[in-house]
Formats: structure tokens, sequence, C-alpha cells
């Protein structure tokens, strides 16, 4: 399972005098144990799909610091965010390529017979979850709807 990888891999990061990687994924693993605090309430369990859910959370509140950071002028403060970023991103799926994600908005489209944004990106999402981003998929339905 993905979470006891990460656990691992801060041992190991640990063990290696990484305080960078160390510390990425100790907050990773910090905001999945809230997460699972929350699930408890519920009865589940916390899957490799949550944790894909919140690992992709980590992911785009890096890439939208760094937006802001360069945005200010924060070279230092980009450099460290994009550090975090790249630590992030080795426990993500492989990306789809734009191309892919073009082909399952063309299907869902052909499937659903919908021009609705909201039922598009309801049935496409589950279908890219971590593997693509949001922005992309919803481009993608805008110039799928406009046809």
């Amino acid at each position: 399972m993905l979470k006891e990888k990460i656990a691992e891999d801060v041992k190991v990061a640990m063990k290696a005098g990484d305080p960078k990687r160390v510390s990425v994924l100790r907050l990773l693993l910090s905001a999945l144990r809230n997460v699972e605090i929350e699930l408890r309430t519920t009865g589940k369990e916390v899957t490799d799909e949550v944790v894909l859910t919140v690992l992709g959370k980590q992911v785009k509140q890096r890439r939208e610091s760094i937006a802001a950071y360069e945005a200010g002028g924060r070279a230092d403060l980009v450099e460290k965010e994009k550090e975090e970023l790249a630590i992030l991103l080795t426990y993500m799926p492989v990306p789809m390529s734009e191309d892919e994600v073009r082909k399952i908005v063309k299907d869902a489209v052909a499937q659903s017979g919908s021009r609705e944004m909201g039922v598009l990106m309801k049935a496409i999402m589950p279908l890219v979850k971590g593997k693509a981003d949001g922005s992309l998929v919803r481009r993608l339905v805008e110039e799928e709807m406009q046809k």
C-alpha cells in the first residue's frame, strides 16, 4: 500500500540524512493521518485512492505556491517549493498525455450524450484521478463542448 511505502521512505530518508525529503514526507503523512481520523467516523479505511487524493492536493498546493512566489519575485521560495514538488511527484502515477485525456473526454461525450460541464466532469474525473490535472480536463471538456 502506498501509505506504508511513504512511511518506509521516511525511515530511509532519515538514515540517508536527507532532511528535505523527511520533512516533505512527514507533512504528507500528517495530512494522511488527518484524513484517516476523518474517515474513522464513517468506518472507512485509507486506501491508495485516498492517498492519491491527498497527494494530489499537496502537489496542487505546491504548484500554486510556485506561481505565487514567482509573481512575488521570491526565487528562493520558488526553488524550495519546486524541490518539494519533485519529491511528491515521485509518488504520483505516470501522468496521462493530453491526447489520452482528449480521447477519454470524447468517449465520455459520446457515451453520455450530455453537453453539460458538470455531468461530463463527474464521468471523466474518476477515470483520470491522479493521472491528469483537473484544469487540463476542464479545458479539454470545454473545447469538446464548443464543437
